[in-house]
């Protein structure tokens, strides 16, 4: 017997018994994410039409990772910046946004990213945080489609449950992620700004 026997030999043994197929197929590749699509956009409809006075049920405010970004905008396009850093100034910037907020969200950010998110307060909260969201994930879908180009990579990542949490919260995330894959994009051809 030679090799070609025995490379269809090991074929053989671990191929899957006749009539039974794997059963993550093609087709539940596309259907799978579209019914968590369908439940993340179900639970979002309930969050928001449960809340009051743009608080959810235990008093957070819709987008609360994103209150952040909104109040050190409003502080740095009132030309202080700094007042990100204090308590009282952050607080009252947020209640400005969402006036029913009683619990304080915290800048924790270098000052270098208010030069990114400085133009959010000018727009209302709610149009902000929905820009926000919506440019962030298609930077981030852009960049997963440059790394995997599967027509099933946009749809299965998009339709992961951090996906979901990042939009509900408005967090930077989307961006951080475009960042790290343009930086895997540029680390053969250009290492240094990669690196940047």
């Amino acid at each position: 017997m030679g090799k070609s026997s025995s490379d269809d030999a090991a074929r053989q043994a671990t191929a899957p018994a006749e009539g039974h197929r794997h059963w993550l197929t093609p087709e539940r590749l596309r259907v799978y994410p579209l019914i968590f699509l369908f439940a993340f956009a179900v639970a979002g409809i309930f969050l928001i039409a449960n809340s009051d006075n743009m608080l959810d049920e235990s008093g957070k405010p819709l987008g609360y990772d994103f209150i952040t970004f909104w109040a050190a905008s409003s502080l740095s396009l009132s030309g202080e910046a700094a007042a990100a850093f204090d308590v009282e100034r952050i607080f009252a910037a947020e209640k400005a946004a969402v006036p029913a907020l009683e619990f304080i969200y915290l800048w924790h950010y270098p000052p270098t990213f208010e030069l990114m998110i400085a133009p959010l307060a000018l727009l209302p909260y709610i149009p902000a945080y929905l820009l926000w969201t919506i440019l962030g994930l298609a930077i981030y879908v852009v960049m997963l489609r440059r790394l995997a180009p599967s027509p099933f990579t946009a749809m299965l990542v998009v339709a992961s449950p951090g996906v979901f949490i990042a939009l509900l919260h408005g967090q930077s995330g989307f961006l951080a992620a475009a960042l790290f894959g343009g930086a895997l994009l540029l680390l053969e051809r250009r290492p240094i700004l990669a690196g940047i």
